[in-house]
């Protein structure tokens, strides 16, 4: 699949990538925050409820939900089916646990990335317009998404990063914001004897 900041395309690539591979119909049901709501559907005339498909126990779904991490919230539900009497079971829910918890961070990923960007080309205080705050939050974000971290996580590693450098964990988290790395050596007047 093709990373995007829009949800909807990459969902759209993962629903064909479920057909047939794992499949015989998917249909996904994104919402975005403001109220965007899509249905994807794979193949394009598959019918679900309302006098459509019997879901019954050929039906295996799976729920994912975005952190908001670079954009905007989002949060939905895939549902595959089998026509040939295929049971799915718990690995079949599994799989597609993964492959949409797989999607929801390959969007994140590009969102943070495109703000990356932004910040890396943007003029050199532009990161000191953000209230320290969101340098911190943005900054923490960064991290769980390159990193594979929960929030917890990449908020301590800021603050060793600070206590091992001597900077400030602001200072910490505007290298983050700059380079997309984190600092890597102690501040040069911790060094000196």
């Amino acid at each position: 699949m093709v990373g995007s900041v829009e949800p909807s395309r990459v969902f759209s690539e993962l629903a064909q990538v479920c057909v047939p591979a794992v499949a015989d119909a998917c249909t996904i049901d994104l919402v975005e925050e403001g109220g965007h709501r899509y249905r994807i559907r794979q193949p394009a005339d598959t019918l679900w409820g309302a006098g459509g498909l019997d879901e019954g126990e050929l039906v295996a779904e799976a729920d994912f939900a975005s952190d908001g991490a670079g954009g905007p919230r989002f949060s939905g539900v895939l549902r595959c089916c089998w026509f040939d009497g295929y049971r799915p079971g718990a690995a079949d829910a599994a799989l597609l646990g993964l492959l949409v918890d797989h999607t929801t961070a390959l969007v994140e990923h590009e969102r943070l990335t495109a703000r990356v960007h932004e910040l890396q080309t943007a003029p050199e205080n532009a990161a000191l317009l953000l209230p320290s705050h969101q340098r911190v939050a943005a900054a923490v974000g960064i991290l769980m998404v390159l990193h594979h971290l929960t929030a917890a996580q990449a908020t301590d590693l800021l603050t060793r990063a600070s206590q091992h450098t001597h900077l400030g964990i602001r200072g910490v988290a505007d290298t983050v914001l700059r380079t997309g790395a984190m600092p890597d050596h102690p501040h040069p007047a911790a060094t000196a004897v």
